[in-house]
This record gives C-alpha cells, structure tokens and sequence, in this order.
C-alpha cells in the first residue's frame, strides 16, 4: 500500500510539473493575444474591415499586426546596438535564471536546423567467439 501511494504521489508531482510551465506558456500567449486584439479592434474599426469581415476582423488585424511586429523586430536585429543591447541582456538572464543559457543554445540550434538526430538504423559489425 505505501509503495502504491508513493507512486501516486510522484506520479502528481511529474504531472504538476509538466503542467505548470505549459499553463504559464498559454496564460501569457492568452494575455499578449488580449494586448494584439485590443489594437486589432481599433485598427479594424479605422480601416472598416469589422464591417467586412465582422467579429473576426479583430482577430485578423491583431494576428496582422502581431506578425508585423516580429517582422520588424527580426529586422531591427541586424542592427549592432540591437544586437549588443539584446546580447547584454541574454548576460543578466544567464546569470538570474538557471538553465537559461543551456535552453537558448538549443532553442537557436532548433530555429537554424543544424540539430541532427542520431541514426539508429546503421549496421554494425560484432565479432562473438567465431561468429
């Protein structure tokens, strides 16, 4: 019975902590998305799509204004006081938040493709007795 409840209680642990960080992610992608759509409501009132496009014209010009964002944003990254400015930051993160820079390697070697995955399915040679 106490090795049963042992593994109820890791088993609650685990999933509290799978859970937490993925109800953060989408507690703030749930608030930036209310911030774009707040803009996105005006922007389509002043451009009359909500008249057009109805309810979802909100939605349409926040995501619009939300890429236009990122655009612009990966744009101004070219630029060398951005650059030292972000890389500054990056500097204070490492040092304030454990395991950030091991996450950030992994998160750009992901965004440029460079991480391979292993193969598994190479034929080896293996030498036993006479065999």
């Amino acid at each position: 019975m106490k090795e049963f409840l042992g593994q109820v209680e890791r088993n609650c642990i685990s999933g509290a902590l799978v859970l937490l960080p993925l109800l953060v992610f989408f507690v703030l992608l749930g608030k930036v998305w209310k911030f774009f759509q707040t803009y996105g409501e005006k922007f389509a009132h002043f451009l009359r799509l909500d008249l057009v496009l109805g309810k979802y014209a909100t939605d349409i010009a926040g995501g619009i204004i939300l890429i236009v964002l990122i655009y612009l944003s990966g744009y101004l990254m070219r630029l060398s006081l951005l650059r030292r400015f972000t890389k500054w930051v990056d500097d204070k993160l490492m040092i304030f938040l454990p395991g950030y820079e091991k996450n950030k390697k992994e998160a750009e070697e992901k965004l440029k493709g460079r991480k391979k995955k292993p193969s598994s399915d190479l034929p080896i040679l293996l030498k036993n007795g006479n065999y």
